[in-house]
């Protein structure tokens, strides 16, 4: 019985290892482990907001904002600036943010896609819409 057991979990194992995708694990760990320094590292109460926007950590030099545009009048403390609110047609559809790391760097920014507050479906791309981006 035992050895059935043994031979059960190591088939189940071996499935498993064969089906993860070490590139997508890789870069989950990666987020997870930029985010768990992050939340020690420095000002909490500076920190804990923007953290808490990220969706997903990309090891990436910068933003890609929505149309190729940033919005005027970004801040730290707020996701969009005055007139704009959180679009989440831009993939991000729980926060409409995410982390970047910066240059392999513990320093890092939030990325955040807004749109005008006019756009009654926040779930819709539109040609106004724009990113903001705030160092963490």
């Amino acid at each position: 019985m035992l050895k059935m057991l043994e031979r059960f979990f190591k088939l189940v194992s071996e499935d498993v290892a064969r089906k993860v995708d070490r590139k997508g694990f890789l870069k989950a760990a990666v987020g997870t482990t930029f985010l768990g320094v992050l939340t020690f590292a420095g000002s909490k109460s500076a920190r804990a907001n923007s953290i808490s926007w990220c969706e997903t950590v990309w090891a990436t030099q910068s933003c890609a904002p929505p149309n190729g545009k940033y919005c005027s009048g970004c801040s730290s403390s707020s996701k969009c600036p005055s007139g704009y609110k959180v679009s989440y047609a831009w993939g991000y559809s729980s926060t409409g943010c995410w982390c970047i790391a910066q240059g392999g760097r513990i320093e890092g920014a939030t990325c955040c896609d807004c749109t005008p507050t006019t756009n009654s479906n926040a779930s819709k791309q539109t040609s106004s819409d724009c990113g903001c981006f705030a160092y963490l």
